[in-house]
């Protein structure tokens, strides 16, 4: 809701005959509930009151905001920050630039479409043991639903080395995080045979895919982390910049970075790695995105796995470091899936995907145990200031 829409309200219902002789904090009464005087930024329930122009009693004027009665149970920073989507549930913006993007992504790119069927109702609801209210939502499937596998990762790069896009070895992953930055890993940004990284191939789910669906992009700029010196296995991690604009599209999406928030339905013990890497010891590339589900391992189990070497001087490193495989099976990212992600299960923002990891380093491919994934939430600020400055 606008602030010019509300103050409008608000002088409407003041000629009314409205009464503004009560302050902020008073209590008030609105339809037979108790309630307290506060700005009406700070009321949530006032979005559906809004979209039913279901106008609260108004209080007074703080300067130009309006004070109203608010029945709810809990108070907001800012309604305007707040948006109720049928597609993506409740989004809260927080002015944290890399959460906002991720906001923004999945409400205004029109090609975002969730692999879920799910939509979602809101309304409010009057809690008869706190004596308030708050707003609810419910979700349902339509029947006849489908869910479409080649748009399912949206934001997987594949990473070339070569003279031409034409002619390139596409060896590295890397994830698509805005309409000009894709993040990988720092030890993908070239290769001894092959040079440096010069090309990124969006929206495709198979190697073998025909070229007019391949969105492939010339890079203007790589840059590693400042603190990364090749062959170490710290800090690996990179921006690669694209020359041109990358074209949203339903294969083409930005995937959000994980916001490090605590949250009831967040389980950041499993998560999803994805990569064309090799299939395995001794065999092909993969031709299709392979994911692989994967598990945390303790930061005991990861040091005792990646004790001190010459590649890693102080051994595993918990704060800057992830560790995720699988205890028993080979089920673990290969060479070939470097810098590509790891995502969570479920999604922090509507049906985005959020990345928790890139993919650095592994036990020998086909074997039991975890792999070591750069930890996004360590490495947010430098992304934060070169992305979204």
């Amino acid at each position: 809701m606008s602030r010019v829409t509300l103050v409008s309200c608000v002088l409407l219902l003041l000629a009314l005959g409205t009464s503004a002789a009560d302050i902020e904090g008073s209590p008030c009464q609105r339809d037979g509930y108790n309630g307290t005087c506060v700005l009406a930024k700070h009321c949530e329930t006032l979005i559906l009151d809004y979209k039913e122009q279901n106008y609260p009693p108004v209080c007074g004027l703080r300067g130009k905001e309006p004070i109203v009665c608010c029945t709810d149970c809990d108070l907001v920073d800012n309604i305007e920050n707040i948006y109720l989507s049928r597609q993506h549930s409740r989004l809260e913006k927080t002015n944290e630039k890399s959460w906002d993007a991720c906001i923004d992504n999945a409400l205004y790119i029109p090609d975002y479409h969730c692999k879920s069927t799910i939509s979602y109702g809101f309304h409010k609801q009057y809690n008869p043991e706190r004596k308030c209210h708050s707003i609810v939502s419910s979700a349902w499937s339509p029947v006849g639903g489908e869910d479409a596998e080649r748009a399912e990762f949206p934001f997987m790069a594949l990473l070339g080395f070569g003279p031409s896009a034409e002619e390139a070895q596409w060896l590295c992953g890397g994830s698509v995080i805005s309409a000009r930055y894709i993040l990988t890993a720092a030890h993908c940004i070239s290769e001894p045979r092959l040079g440096p990284l010069k090309y990124a191939a969006l929206g495709i789910l198979k190697r073998s895919d025909p070229p007019e669906i391949w969105q492939r992009h010339t890079l203007a700029q790589v840059i590693p982390h400042p603190d990364y010196v090749s062959p170490s296995k710290y800090h690996d991690i990179a921006l690669l910049k694209t020359e041109k604009q990358i074209e949203f599209n339903v294969n083409v999406v930005p995937a959000c970075l994980y916001s490090g928030r605590i949250s009831p339905y967040i389980n950041k013990t499993r998560a999803l790695a994805l990569g064309w890497g090799y299939l395995g010891p001794r065999k092909r590339l993969a031709d299709v995105l392979q994911k692989v589900e994967v598990s945390e391992f303790t930061a005991e189990e990861c040091l005792k796995q990646y004790p001190p070497h010459r590649h890693l001087l102080d051994g595993f490193d918990n704060s800057t470091q992830l560790c995720f495989g699988d205890r028993d099976t080979p089920h673990d990212t290969c060479q070939g899936d470097s810098g590509g992600p790891l995502i969570l299960h479920e999604s922090e923002a509507g049906c985005t995907r959020a990345v928790l990891g890139v993919t650095s380093s592994g036990v020998a491919c086909g074997d039991a145990g975890a792999g070591l994934y750069t930890r996004i939430e360590h490495y947010k600020p430098w992304i934060v200031s070169i992305v979204w400055p």
